[in-house]
């Protein structure tokens, strides 16, 4: 995993246009059924971030000075 960690790391130092030739050339190297695969993970991670992003307005009324006693909880 710490090699993960490194190219991750070394990914973070590149420019936007490197980043998307390094996602070009690295789907180039995967099978549709990977590509199709990775592709639901994103909708997924996708909707679920949209999903929380939504309801945070539910709990809006939660942040308040008189609710502060249970954040410690």
């Amino acid at each position: 995993m710490s090699g993960i960690r490194h190219i991750e790391s070394e990914i973070n130092k590149l420019s936007r246009s490197e980043k998307q030739e390094l996602v070009k050339k690295l789907l180039e190297k995967m099978n549709r059924d990977e590509i199709m695969h990775l592709l639901e993970q994103l909708k997924d991670d996708l909707e679920l971030a949209a999903m929380l992003k939504l309801s945070e307005q539910t709990f809006k009324d939660w942040d308040n000075e008189e609710d502060s006693v249970y954040d410690s909880l």
